[in-house]
């Protein structure tokens, strides 16, 4: 039983001393084990490049539990992830914890239960041992005592139901193999083993070192990255003092700088030997050419400067796959990463899992699925809709403003409305449906639309995946594969099929993996224990920032330290334990820093992108005190985070070059919107027999705004404003009230009284209108605006009734001009210029000519002296039309607020008797006149320039909520 302990440094030469161990052993059929799959295949053309084609295996630990299963006669079945996860969450039903009821009914109590089972098994707990450690916890601590029952009681029922099915999970898989081989350890032949890149080896990978020794006769080579008393090397010294007594041989490598390119290698050796050494041996050298540090201002400058830095050495020469960028937390800044490098023209790989919601096939399923089984809405029906291949992209955007417009918000609104427009919701009724073929109905029916939904896009066509859609492929299989193996377990016992809810949670959780483009072809983003086993030209290590890399320590969901503490004490029983992650952390940066052998860049960020501070990692500073200070700061480069643009001396891209010669150049003049130049669409409003006073109001106070709002008219995606519907429902509703009281009364003057009538008939008015025209798309949210209006309308017929105004109210909503419904004539600006309109209310002085008109408004109102400032146009120009086009005789033009102070304002003519007016809104006849010419002559100007499609931003008077631009994507106005 030789077992060959090989340690020694980072680039000391265990790969090479490994290698060479196995090309000589090839005739007995070695096997090379390593850490991560994603290794197997580098160092098979390792093996190959010296010869070793044929002879030996290379294999992830995984695959050789497999191997020494099939060679000892174990012939256990292995539940896949899908498989297990549905079978934790069914031990969790099962166990009914108690302490822990609350808990487990969450979403994310399976996952944290599947994580410690996990742990238990590579540590190779039994139940009964775990049970009886956690009754003794209980009986020492019985406040713990249920909370202790409820965790062992977990793990008792997960092990207990893979027995009832005869099913292992990967570790207990693993965990039988080891015992079958021991029970017959010749069964193993004479294949010597080899362990390579390995940092530290779980008590599971341990027993499978010493039970590979049992065999008689086997050679058993491990190697470690370790060296005594060093800092780094700390959390592995417990693994390597364990196995040295047992070792017949242990090869102790010294360190060795020829793994680094002749440019580098006093720099990056220099690094290795001395990181985290209180007293680093040797002088500092410069680390120019061999090392780098990039501090961004955010999240975007850190990711541009690492960007920049990777297409520098593609142009310099470097193979793609001789790049490698490594971020502790990859998958959080997956969509950042992606979108940076692209615009740098980066060819770049994430090796890493994708949420099966991160595909277009992933959104289209899971959209199905919640609309076809559970309380599902309109987003999942789109979701479906714009899945590739289902439906016209048009269908889709009319049918999301449909439901937008009308504020639906459940999935079968939606799926009417795709029935009204003829298109078949065919697959969400199949699946529908599938509910009454059994537990594996769904299953079936869901594995079916994945094939569908992939083949959709190239029905028909035998095409060559392009690389997006090698995604959405491995999507489709990923999704045919959980599938199956939840029908395998509902084919055993049809109570392990999932419910519809357990079902979506399964399929939302499912990660994709991304397949690899062709070898070489691009960058690789990794996380760093992917790189462990790998040498590199050039490594590119992102997110140095305390929190992230170091990670602080995430506390266990279950078992926290003390509580590990506490097992330990009452029953002996050691559990992994947490409390050296630190320590953990340390040997991962290190064994990322010793990766690349020309070029290593580090890169951190200050704050984020909203501003916020972040603070670098403290491993920078352990970097730091290896070299001059001011060598350090002669390789850093920085990006601030309002830097927009790069110095064009330093651009990476032509576009970016272009962007920073524009932003060092003079200030181009600021651009504006030209006019209008289509003669149809010129001839068209010169052609305007009548123009509304609303449109010269919109024109005057913004012609972009009027150009978007009253020309272009573009559909809507949203439901009317709430203010917008609020003033609709108040103008009809007091319509209503006016003109009943009229009916009841003879008179539509509101007075004490009248006004118990009048607060019946708003009431009564408020029902009718709002039914048909909501104030929300929202109800709860609709049931206090209504009550909201309907106590602003009663506050404002009391307003009335306490008043003593000459003027009564005679018509309502009056249409002038244009229209099947107009009253009156249009009002003549000047010959072949008409204005058409709608006036809210005309008061009218019994037995005389006299009028006031009154145009409601919600909470505000503009005065008499900003009318031709703002260009507030309408009540100049109704009371213009009630003197020109009805005969009477105008003496107020009030803009009423119905919410507020509901105090009016306006125009008011000295003596008319209008009452609750403000006193600089009244006037002689003079300046009545004069305020009347200056809205005509307004008027006249911007229905000139409207017709000759002048268009200007102004967006002091463009947003309806008080100033700024509304439009500037259309008007590029800079927000002046």
């Amino acid at each position: 039983m030789p077992l060959t302990l090989v340690t020694g440094p980072a680039n000391s030469g265990k790969a090479r001393h490994v290698l060479d161990e196995v090309r000589a052993r090839l005739a007995e059929g070695p096997v090379l084990v390593v850490p991560n799959p994603g290794d197997v295949a580098r160092y098979r053309r390792e093996l190959a490049g010296g010869g070793a084609v044929f002879g030996a295996q290379v294999v992830a630990f995984d695959r050789l539990a497999s191997e020494i299963g099939e060679r000892a006669g174990y012939p256990a079945r292995v539940v896949d992830g899908v498989q297990r996860r549905r079978l934790v969450e069914v031990a969790v039903q099962r166990a009914r914890p108690r302490a822990l009821a609350q808990a487990a009914a969450t979403p994310g109590f399976p996952l944290a239960a599947e994580g410690l089972i996990a742990e238990l098994e590579r540590s190779l707990v039994t139940p009964p041992r775990f049970t009886a450690a956690l009754r003794a916890w209980g009986e020492a601590e019985p406040a713990r005592a249920a909370y202790a029952a409820d965790i062992a009681g977990l793990y008792a029922t997960y092990r207990r139901l893979l027995d009832e099915l005869g099913l292992v999970d990967r570790e207990l898989y693993a965990w039988g193999a080891l015992d079958a081989l021991r029970a017959a350890p010749a069964s193993w032949g004479r294949s010597p083993v080899f362990f390579y890149g390995f940092d530290d080896l779980t008590p599971l990978q341990r027993d499978a070192v010493e039970t590979l020794l049992r065999v008689p006769g086997l050679a058993v080579t491990l190697a470690l990255t370790y060296e005594p008393g060093r800092a780094a090397f700390a959390t592995r010294a417990a693994t390597v003092n364990e196995l040295a007594p047992v070792a017949q041989r242990h090869v102790a490598l010294p360190a060795r700088p020829d793994h680094y390119a002749p440019g580098s290698r006093a720099a990056l050796h220099r690094l290795e030997r001395g990181l985290f050494e209180d007293a680093p041996a040797g002088t500092p050298v410069d680390p120019a050419g061999a090392l780098a540090l990039l501090e961004g201002g955010s999240e975007r400058a850190e990711l541009e400067l690492v960007a920049a830095e990777a297409l520098a050495l593609l142009r310099a020469g470097t193979a793609p796959a001789e790049i490698v960028v490594v971020h502790r937390s990859p998958a959080a800044q997956a969509e950042l990463i992606e979108d940076v490098f692209g615009a740098y023209g980066v060819p770049l790989h994430l090796a890493i899992a994708r949420p099966l919601a991160r595909t277009a096939l992933g959104r289209g399923l899971l959209g199905v699925l919640r609309a076809a089984l559970l309380d599902g809405d309109t987003d999942d029906v789109l979701a479906w809709l714009r899945a590739p291949g289902v439906a016209e992209p048009r269908l889709a955007d009319a049918v999301e403003r449909d439901l937008r417009r009308r504020g639906c918000g459940r999935a079968q609104d939606a799926l009417q409305t795709l029935r009204e427009r003829g298109f078949g919701v065919e697959e969400v009724e199949r699946l529908s449906a599938a509910m009454q073929d059994g537990p594996a109905g769904p299953l079936r029916a869901l594995a079916r639309l994945a094939g569908r939904l992939l083949a959709a896009p190239r029905r028909r066509e035998a095409a060559v995946l392009a690389p997006a859609e090698r995604l959405e492929a491995a999507a489709a299989v990923a999704v045919r594969g959980a599938l199956d193996g939840l029908e395998r377990l509902a084919a055993q016992d049809p109570a392990l099929s999932p419910s519809p809810a357990e079902l979506e949670r399964t399929l939302a959780s499912l990660e994709v993996h991304p397949p690899a483009p062709a070898t070489g072809r691009a960058v690789e983003v990794r996380h760093p224990l992917a790189i462990r086993a790998r040498r590199v030209r050039a490594l590119l290590v992102c997110g140095l920032q305390e929190g992230t890399f170091p990670r602080a320590p995430l506390p266990d969901p279950f078992l926290g330290e003390e509580d590990r503490a506490a097992i330990a004490r009452a029953s002996g029983l050691r559990l992994l334990r947490h409390d050296d992650a630190f320590e953990r952390e340390r040997f991962l940066f290190y064994a990322c820093v010793s990766r690349p052998e020309q070029r290593l860049v580090l890169s951190w960020r200050t704050g984020d992108d909203d501003g916020g501070p972040a603070i670098p990692s403290l491993f920078l500073e352990d970097v730091g005190d290896l070299f001059e200070p001011a060598a350090l700061e002669a390789a850093t480069r920085r990006r601030g985070l309002g830097q927009l643009t790069w110095a064009p001396e330093e651009a990476p891209t032509e576009r970016e070059r272009a962007l920073a010669e524009v932003a060092r150049g003079p200030r181009a003049p600021q651009p504006t919107i030209a006019p209008l130049r289509a003669h149809e669409v010129l001839e068209a409003l010169r052609a305007r027999p009548t123009i509304s006073a609303g449109q010269l109001e919109s024109y005057a106070g913004c012609p972009v705004k009027w150009l978007v709002e009253q020309l272009l008219r573009p559909d809507e995606l949203e439901p009317d404003a709430e203010p917008l519907l609020r003033g609709g429902v108040a103008h009809r509703a007091l319509e209503d009230v006016l003109a009943g009281v009229r009916e009841r009364t003879g008179s539509a003057r509101i007075t004490q009284a009248t006004l118990a009538q009048a607060r019946e008939l708003v009431r009564e008015a408020l029902e009718r209108r709002e039914r048909g025209a909501p104030l929300s798309t929202r109800p709860a949210r609709r049931r206090v605006l209504r009550r909201r209006l309907e106590a602003d309308l009663l506050a404002y017929l009391a307003d009335l009734a306490q008043g003593k105004a000459p003027h009564e109210p005679r018509d309502f909503e009056l249409a002038f001009g244009a229209g099947e419904d107009a009253q009156a004539a249009p009002l003549e600006l000047e010959p072949g210029l008409a204005v058409a309109g709608r006036i809210d209310r005309i008061d009218v002085r019994p037995g005389s000519q006299e009028a006031v008109v009154v145009d409601y408004k919600g909470s505000s109102a503009p005065a008499r002296a900003r009318w031709a400032p703002d260009r507030r146009l309408q009540v100049g120009l109704y009371l213009l039309a009630v003197r020109e086009a009805l005969g009477l005789r105008p003496v107020a033009g009030l803009y009423q607020p119905l919410g507020g102070s509901r105090k009016p304002r306006g125009l008011v003519l000295s003596g008319a008797g209008v009452e609750g007016t403000t006193s600089t809104d009244v006037v002689d006849p003079e300046t009545f006149e004069r305020v009347l010419d200056e809205v005509r002559e307004l008027a006249v100007q911007a229905a000139g320039a409207l017709r000759a499609g002048r268009l200007e931003p102004r967006p002091e008077g463009c947003h309806w909520k008080g100033g700024g631009c509304a439009y500037p994507s259309v008007c590029r106005c800079e927000g002046r």
